[in-house]
């Protein structure tokens, strides 16, 4: 005790306790600002992944994959009316691909690449897809999306009539004024088959398209379709051939017109009536090159193998009044030589003949 009164003994650590939680409020706030820091850059590294040009194409990637056409479509900036780039055609089209990575290509200015490594049918490709810049997001990433993609094209050549169509994994496929189509596809295994016909036919082909694009105009797949007669086809063909010899066989005159024969007038003076030719032998001949009903260069080739042979007769009259029968000496050669180009509504062959002008079989009457 003292004057000034009792000295309280417990007030004196109070400064060592508030430094204590000074201190513990220091550590805590480095922790949470640490935290923050840490949290901070790895949603700054996500983000920044998630702005690669590699990112903004995968959803493309992905949706080829799946076989997502509209996704395709979309992501692609594709334009297209081909058969072949449709759900239905594309859900029942084996092949696409299955797997894929995307790395970086070049950056350059508004515009990048990427490079794309993809498994299609248990085979590995590679390829690049261009993108663009399309602005910024939340101030600091760059965003991207994908350049129009031209996809790669299949050209289906008919060697065939105008009339032709073929079926590409069962979408209808019809030619141009060229004898070709051409028609986007997008990756996968396509079967071609000439359409159903009763006269003509052809072997079908399956094609692969293994690319992701078309970069340039040529074909990325090509099949020919060579059309062959069928045993009806050729019955039409051959009907049609044997009627043109009728027809020349019943055009009464000394030199039927547009056919492979004919007779010179050796008696201009006379005048001719009742003229009339006869079929002797019809000619043998061939309908496609060798007989094999292939289409080659427009048509199928007819040829002849063994000519046949017609006479001609005549009544002739002299001005004088002399009168009396104008034969042939002997028996003209019949030929036969042109093409069945197609056949018409009815299924009626159409033979085209050569111009036998000049190359007509003739003799003297």
């Amino acid at each position: 005790m003292t004057d000034d009164g009792p000295i309280d003994e417990a007030a004196s650590p109070q400064p060592a306790r508030k430094r204590k939680g000074l201190l513990i409020g220091l550590i805590g706030g480095g922790v949470l600002l640490l935290a923050l820091l840490v949290g901070g850059g790895a949603w700054f590294a996500v983000q920044t992944a998630a702005h690669t040009p590699q990112a903004a194409a995968r959803p493309y990637l992905s949706a080829l994959a799946a076989g997502d056409v509209a996704t395709i479509k979309r992501l692609g900036h594709i334009t297209t009316t081909s058969p072949l780039v449709t759900q239905k055609v594309y859900a029942k089209t084996q092949g696409h691909i299955t797997a894929y990575s995307v790395r970086p290509g070049q950056t350059s200015g508004q515009t990048a690449t990427v490079i794309v490594g993809y498994t299609q049918n248990g085979h590995r490709h590679s390829e690049t897809l261009a993108l663009k810049k399309t602005g910024t997001d939340m101030l600091f990433f760059t965003t991207w999306k994908l350049e129009s993609v031209r996809l790669p094209t299949l050209k289906v050549a008919f060697d065939a009539p105008d009339t032709a169509a073929a079926t590409v994994n069962g979408a209808a496929v019809k030619p141009d004024s060229t004898g070709t189509a051409i028609v986007d596809a997008l990756p996968g295994d396509y079967d071609v088959e000439l359409a159903d016909n009763r006269d003509y036919e052809a072997d079908g082909a399956s094609l692969w398209v293994t690319a992701l694009t078309g970069k340039t105009t040529t074909p990325t797949s090509l099949v020919t379709l060579q059309a062959r007669l069928t045993d009806a086809g050729t019955t039409a063909a051959k009907a049609a051939v044997n009627a043109w010899v009728a027809s020349c066989i019943a055009q009464h005159t000394i030199t039927p017109s547009g056919c492979s024969f004919g007779l010179i007038n050796d008696y201009p003076d006379l005048t001719l009536t009742n003229q009339k030719w006869t079929l002797v032998k019809a000619p043998e001949f061939d309908v496609g090159l060798g007989g094999g009903g292939d289409w080659e260069d427009g048509g199928w080739i007819v040829t002849t193998v063994t000519p046949g042979s017609a006479t001609f007769s005549a009544d002739a009259s002299a001005s004088d009044g002399r009168y009396g029968t104008l034969t042939s000496v002997s028996p003209v050669r019949v030929s036969v030589e042109g093409a069945i180009t197609g056949f018409d509504g009815k299924g009626d062959a159409i033979f085209r003949s050569i111009d036998w002008s000049g190359k007509e079989a003739t003799a003297n009457a």
